[in-house]
């Protein structure tokens, strides 16, 4: 495992395999850490892009997995960065905001029931207003229609039946028979049924478009507040918990431990103490700095610019040539090689 610790945290596993056990363990304790945050980012981006985008399994768990790593490399620079000050403002920060989209994503599945709730009360509010708004136009509208019908036929029905009496005698003349009051009765009823009818026709038109309308209506609330939109589920988040206090209280609750378990990376590594094993590689670290700063102040020392003229290079030619001996002197020329052989002949 110390192995897996240490690649995680950065460190060379031959130096911490004989370090002290504080060393180990302080090395264990931030690579044991470092899998909290991967594994909830995992578990948050698979969770949502399956339950929110309808992805398949197989994205699903992709989707997580590249999530977990962004966080696993982010977490591990935030482990490896060093003590500066604006590194350690920057790890601050960055560990900060992660934490804080963590527990927010990490509330959103905890709360999806009550989210989808919620939703679904906000959509049949919406729906109620707009409908109240669409009948404020045709109710008064279709009353009118409804009053002139019921007019209409109430004098219809008065001239039909006054055409009849005619008719037949009973009332009127008193005459039996179609006489020219009884036709002239029998027009007007033609001519108020007439405009019943269209009555009726126009109020059914209007009856079906008021329909239409807050049928739209619904439908267009339901596919914009389908409850898979990011930014709405939480502002629907933040309605519940500001509508009742006991939410408020176990959202605050859940928020705190889920960001705690993010920002446990950033504490672990501020609140453990120094170990001899960082001791060790902050004291060869200035070992190899100051090995560098000597090389490179005796180079400079030891640089003569006058080694680079041609006096100095023939010089340095001559110097290697090898120095005559007594059974090996100077190279001859051709002329006293053939003067030596001629005297010993």
């Amino acid at each position: 495992m110390m192995k897996l610790f240490c690649a995680l945290t950065g460190d060379d596993y031959k130096l911490v395999r004989v370090d002290t056990p504080a060393s180990k363990k302080k090395i264990a304790t931030l690579g044991s850490v470092m899998l909290i945050p991967p594994i909830m980012w995992f578990l948050i981006a698979s969770c949502t892009a399956h339950s929110m985008f309808d992805a398949s399994m197989k994205a699903s768990v992709l989707t997580g997995l590249l999530a977990a790593s962004i966080i696993l490399i982010l977490e591990r620079a935030i482990v490896m960065a060093g003590h500066n000050k604006l590194i350690t403002g920057f790890r601050l920060s960055i560990g900060f905001v992660i934490a804080s989209l963590g527990a927010v994503f990490m509330d959103e599945l905890m709360f999806e029931k009550d989210i989808e709730q919620q939703q679904y009360t906000e959509r049949i509010t919406i729906i109620e207003v707009r409908k109240l708004k669409i009948d404020s136009t045709y109710k008064p509208r279709v009353n009118s229609l409804q009053m002139n019908l019921d007019n209409t036929r109430t004098s219809w029905m008065i001239t039909a039946e006054d055409a009849r009496k005619e008719a037949d005698g009973s009332g009127g003349s008193g005459r039996k028979g179609v006489s020219t009051i009884t036709r002239l009765k029998l027009d007007q009823a033609s001519i108020l049924k007439a405009e019943l009818d269209n009555l009726e026709s126009e109020i059914q038109v209007l009856n079906k478009e008021w329909k239409e309308k807050v049928g739209f209506i619904q439908s267009e609330v339901e596919s914009k507040l389908h409850g898979r939109s990011i930014l709405s589920r939480i502002s629907s988040l933040i309605s519940i918990v500001l509508d009742n206090w006991i939410a408020a209280i176990s959202y605050l609750f859940f928020t705190v431990f889920f960001f705690s378990l993010e920002f446990i990376v950033i504490m672990m590594k501020h609140a453990l103490p120094e170990t001899n094993y960082e001791r060790r590689i902050a004291a060869m670290e200035q070992v190899g700095k100051r090995r560098m700063e000597r090389l490179i102040e005796s180079g400079i020392s030891s640089f003569d610019p006058g080694d680079t003229t041609n006096v100095v290079r023939r010089m340095e030619v001559e110097l290697r040539k090898p120095l005559p001996t007594l059974f090996k002197g100077q190279p001859q020329t051709g002329n006293d090689a053939h003067n030596k052989n001629a005297l010993y002949n």
